[in-house]
């Protein structure tokens, strides 16, 4: 299962649930993905036509128009995100090449032009979960006050586009190329609002700067790059709703040099400005 993350991710409802044992409702069937993160106990849910154990730590992904329900239980706790997203067959970059020149002149030049796509590829059930960054950015949704402060709701878009992206990552954890992803995953979590460039990323997991970049790019579905620029815009997004912080300075604060690339890497990832963001979170 493909995500693009470049688009929009919107969560339609999110919640905690606590049961004590047995099973709870019926089948149900939603037109948008149910993502569910068991926090504590055990439970085994019926999703389509299967069985699918789960144990604390574990996320699970159901797709849309996908029947399920909640078979057994000694008890347990949950947190639940009902989000649209856009789904994708693979993850690919289309080009075209245009050709220009001067008549009568042997020079000539090629142009190409890209159309990128931030895909990451998810499994249905992610296993062991429980000590790694999605286990804190969940909480963190958990403390918004969403009953109060509706507008918060843009944060927890933004946590969920997160919590998808270190889903991802934690595909091939097992491996050693997994391990040493994780390793620069994590160098970069810590040393955001430095000016890191690839080769410390890479001197973190030991690698080279060539190497790196692709092992980055096939565990995460993302360049390194664009991984720096949401870890960096995630920390602005909490900033800008709980703090009068000048956006210059929040800029600055998390890693950038300039505010005219701070100011557009956000209008290009949230399709408004941070200034507007903050109004309509104030």
């Amino acid at each position: 299962m493909f995500f693009d993350v470049d688009k929009p991710i919107k969560v339609s409802g999110f919640g905690r649930i606590s049961q004590s044992a047995g099973h709870w409702h019926a089948d149900w069937k939603r037109h948008n993905f149910l993502l569910l993160y068991l926090s504590q106990g055990d439970l085994v849910m019926w999703v389509g036509d299967h069985e699918v154990p789960m144990k604390a730590g574990d996320v699970l992904i159901v797709p849309p128009n996908t029947p399920y329900r909640p078979l057994q239980s000694n008890g347990c706790t949950y947190y639940h995100f009902y989000f649209f997203a856009s789904p994708c067959e693979k993850a690919e970059s289309n080009f075209s090449i245009d050709r220009s020149y001067c008549k009568g002149l042997p020079n000539f030049s090629f142009s190409y032009s890209f159309t990128e796509h931030t895909v990451i590829e998810l499994q249905e059930l992610t296993h062991n979960t429980e000590d790694s960054r999605l286990s804190k950015i969940i909480n963190r949704c958990a403390e918004l006050d969403l009953w109060h402060h509706p507008e918060e709701k843009m944060l927890l878009d933004n946590y969920l586009r997160e919590i998808l992206i270190q889903l991802s990552f934690l595909r091939e954890k097992s491996s050693d190329k997994g391990q040493s992803f994780m390793r620069m995953a994590l160098f970069i979590q810590s040393n955001y609002t430095k000016n890191i460039t690839l080769k410390e990323v890479s001197e973190a997991a030991h690698l080279s700067p060539s190497y790196a970049a692709k092992l980055f790019r096939k565990n995460s579905g993302m360049r390194c790059c664009d991984y720096i620029n949401n870890v960096r815009l995630s920390a602005a997004c909490e900033i800008l709703i709980n703090t009068p912080t000048p956006i210059s300075k929040i800029a600055e604060m998390v890693g950038y040099n300039s505010q005219y690339y701070f100011a557009r890497q956000f209008k290009k990832t949230y399709s408004i400005t941070a200034m507007q963001f903050r109004k309509k979170c104030f």
